[in-house]
């Protein structure tokens, strides 16, 4: 009689003991594998975004982001000691989607938008004396910080370029910009040393007036001095004395137009005193036209005006119109007034002799 060796538990019970075996090495691996990566993201203005999160020490974590347009980026960092990661990068401005990856495990998606100042430059500065400048972003308002207060706005221009003058009390001062559309852009910190000043008494200019061809000015100087010279478009046009209550007064008789006009101590003309602009009009033209002249209207003329000018008073404005509208009974060619406050570039009219 033969026997049969047969095994010590049916077969289909070592296949299901195996299966559960293997299943249980699976599990354990999955556990050993730690919880899925954490994932948390900071955005700042200049478009530099942190990743950062926590995983298994030691882990190589892979950060995904994809923007709206389909356009994908990965960024690979390995866990620290502590089970921290972190990792950044700079992108441009949009929406985005981001997840944290490591052994097989995902984050829950993150999503965030890196705003429009990401596209601004970062502002460069520096100093010399009380001269602040640098670059930025071309035609952008500037914020000018001064001992971290608010002190102004400049604008840079088409190249990107920007200046200012600081002139505040003297001593040491902190000065630095940002982006008026971003004010978490900002420039570093340069010194600015404002040296104290000296005030120096000036002459003064406290009046013009034009009448009948003169010009005449009239200021004030500091006590003691001795002379005003009065300049024109940096001609020098003479001089006056001041009184004992340091008044002082200058006619002249220069060309017809506009004119800068300043006063100073010294004959060299070294700007120490005031400024100030006049408009000399034309002179009358009684002897070139005695008979009168033919006048065609520019723009900004009116018959007030024009009645200074050619007639030498204001208020014979109204001598323009009715010598005009007599010119136009005969000929056509001249313009009828029928407004003495309406007239038109363009229009012929007839000022009479003065």
């Amino acid at each position: 009689m033969s026997s049969q060796r047969r095994f010590p538990i049916p077969y289909d019970y070592f296949k299901s003991i195996v299966a559960l075996f293997l299943l249980l090495l699976i599990l354990l691996a999955w556990r050993s594998s730690g919880p899925p990566p954490t994932l948390s993201v900071a955005v700042e203005p200049d478009g530099s975004v942190t990743f950062s999160g926590a995983a298994k020490r030691g882990r190589l974590v892979a950060v995904n982001v994809t923007d709206g347009k389909g356009g994908k980026s990965k960024l690979k960092v390995s866990a620290d000691d502590a089970g921290n990661w972190l990792a950044s990068k700079r992108y441009p401005p949009g929406n985005y989607l981001a997840t944290a990856s490591a052994a097989g495990k995902r984050s829950s998606q993150v999503a965030f938008r890196v705003p429009t100042s990401a596209s601004l430059e970062k502002i460069a500065i520096r100093s010399k004396e009380n001269l602040v400048a640098g670059t930025a972003s071309p035609d952008q308002t500037l914020l000018v910080i001064v001992d971290g207060a608010l002190s102004g706005k400049i604008k840079t221009v088409a190249d990107g370029r920007w200046s200012f003058s600081y002139n505040g009390e003297a001593g040491d001062h902190t000065v630095q910009v940002a982006y008026a559309a971003a004010p978490k852009i900002v420039s570093q910190q340069v010194m600015v040393e404002i040296k104290p000043v000296t005030v120096v008494p000036l002459a003064s200019i406290r009046k013009t007036s034009y009448e009948n061809g003169k010009l005449t000015v009239q200021g004030n100087a500091p006590t003691g001095a001795q002379r005003v010279f009065v300049w024109a478009d940096g001609v020098l046009l003479g001089n006056a004395t001041p009184g004992a209550d340091g008044n002082w007064r200058f006619t002249a008789e220069p060309s017809p137009g506009k004119h800068q006009v300043w006063v100073s101590l010294k004959e060299n003309g070294d700007l120490s005193g005031t400024h100030s602009e006049i408009e000399v009009p034309e002179r009358a033209r009684e002897q070139t036209h005695p008979q009168g002249l033919a006048y065609v209207v520019k723009e900004g003329d009116w018959l007030s005006k024009l009645a200074q000018q050619y007639l030498g008073s204001t208020s014979r404005y109204a001598e323009i119109r009715r010598a005009t509208n007599a010119k136009a009974a005969l000929d056509p060619s001249f313009a009828t007034i029928d407004d003495d406050n309406l007239i038109y570039p363009g229009d012929k009219i007839w000022i009479p002799a003065r």
